[in-house]
């Protein structure tokens, strides 16, 4: 109960004084420049929770198992030119002035149409970035009484595979350095939760 007491104040000192985007969609990956004029090219669902926009259930967030959503996509809707394709994971709804990275999977195959919640677990079919806090994925966890967090998913399509360096978890900002004038699609898959705290129990909402 301590601990949820201090996340209730860290979320209410982050809220107050952290200057944010009017619209924190804005600040996802996908808004970068790098991405200038490109519309999202194909959809993403979740075989086991729907289409984009779908509530997060307890089981796929930090209060419950943290599973990853088994995400698919159609081979036949990508650019024909693709050679590779990386995930970024975003929460752009975090009382912070820039989104926090959940999952950064990287040199993903172009013959690849899912990925499923194993992927987590080594060995992984990608190469893992940098995130927060060192995991290759962190389970949603929004701050409470912090509202509705969207969970952004985002696959992107590379017309030309990427370079990174050996023996280092690769960032977001070296990401957009690396994929500039490679991309060839996007698209995105939203998961959506809140967690409230109310009478010493923590609610994960129904949206």
């Amino acid at each position: 109960m301590i601990t949820s007491y201090l996340e209730l104040a860290v979320g209410s000192v982050l809220t107050t004084f952290v200057k944010r985007a009017a619209d924190p969609m804005q600040t996802i990956f996908t808004r970068r420049a790098v991405f200038e004029r490109l519309e999202p090219k194909f959809a993403i669902t979740s075989q086991d929770l729907g289409e984009s926009g779908a509530t997060l259930p307890i089981d796929y967030v930090r209060d419950g198992e943290g599973q990853f959503p088994h995400l698919t996509w159609e081979r036949s809707e990508l650019p024909v030119k693709t050679k590779q394709l990386l995930m970024i994971i975003e929460d752009p709804d975090a009382p912070l002035p820039t989104p926090v990275v959940h999952g950064l999977f990287l040199e993903i195959s172009a013959d690849t149409t899912s990925l499923s919640p194993s992927c987590i677990r080594a060995p992984h079919p990608f190469t893992p970035g940098k995130t927060l806090r060192g995991p290759v994925y962190i389970p949603p966890a929004p701050l409470l009484n912090t509202g509705v967090h969207n969970y952004v998913f985002q696959l992107i399509a590379l017309s030309e595979p990427i370079e990174l360096k050996e023996g280092k978890a690769a960032t977001r900002e070296e990401v957009e350095a690396a994929i500039e004038g490679k991309v060839a699609g996007y698209g995105i898959w939203v998961g959506r939760c809140s967690r409230t705290w109310k009478g010493g129990v923590i609610l994960n909402q129904d949206l």
